[in-house]
């Protein structure tokens, strides 16, 4: 799957994406209690991330593999970073990517969810992570759209060229 920088993330076939609160020793949503009603926060994860980590990482590992983005350029986010579970279900919000993913490792990203600072003392909630995908540059998703944007431009200005040069004596 790949996505192009600057567009609104999606799921399969354009459908929102979904969060879900799973209790790892019932397999169930958790749908009630103060667990149910977190808020989660979204961010970056390198694409290599889980063939790295297994299912079993640590907070600090999952932290150490979020990704800020290039020094010179935007976060690699924009929008709605936030996500509130209502028993134990969320929805991504309108969110965008500002940036390519061909400069890490694995030439992707995926996106993760953790638990916001300050919850979930004494129980351990797992990070989520999505599949990995693809970040790629508009301008190169469709080169002929580029080449037919230049080329209009180019007519225009050569005929602008032309009247002007009728009007010198």
């Amino acid at each position: 799957m790949s996505l192009v920088k600057g567009d609104g993330i999606k799921g399969w076939r354009g459908t929102p994406i979904h969060v879900i609160l799973v209790d790892s020793s019932t397999g169930r949503v958790v749908q009630s209690g103060p667990w149910s009603m977190q808020e989660l926060m979204v961010t970056v994860i390198g694409g290599d991330f889980d063939e790295e980590a297994g299912r079993n990482w640590t907070k600090e590992f999952f932290g150490s593999n979020e990704l800020k983005g290039r020094e010179w350029n935007m976060p690699l986010l924009n929008g709605d970073l936030s996500v509130t579970l209502k028993k134990g279900l969320g929805r991504l919000g309108a969110i965008t990517f500002n940036d390519v993913s061909s400069w890490t490792s694995s030439g992707k990203f995926r996106l993760g969810v953790k638990t916001a600072l300050g919850c979930c003392e004494g129980i351990r909630v797992l990070e989520g992570t999505s599949n990995a995908f693809i970040v790629e540059d508009g301008r190169r998703a469709d080169p002929n759209i580029c080449r037919a944007r230049i080329q209009i431009n180019e007519a225009d200005h050569w005929e602008e060229l032309r009247k002007l040069l009728s009007e010198v004596p």
